[in-house]
């Protein structure tokens, strides 16, 4: 599913203007929709690019600071606090 989203994203970035996709995950950020019309995607691709673009989100913003789109930094926190345990016994 996460490669299928990944390449929906692509798409979008591809097809849209930069200035498009700062203002659909702005609205997306503070409403927590894309709005198809204006993002410039078919209504059925509107949930495919949502989840890209949280997942994205999720993986780049989120995660390097232990927080999650789920919104329990608790769980975040030892999440990455064992992915750094895991990490260092590998050597990374």
């Amino acid at each position: 599913m996460i490669e299928g989203a990944d390449r929906a994203l692509d798409r979008w970035n591809q097809n849209q203007t930069r200035e498009v996709r700062e203002a659909s995950i702005a609205s997306y950020i503070e409403t927590g929709e894309i709005d198809h019309a204006a993002a410039g995607i078919d209504e059925l691709e509107v949930s495919i690019v949502q989840a890209a673009a949280a997942v994205q989100i999720e993986r780049q913003v989120l995660k390097p600071v232990g927080l999650s789109m789920d919104g329990t930094v608790g769980n975040s926190v030892r999440e990455a606090m064992m992915m750094e345990r895991r990490e260092s016994s590998h050597g990374y």
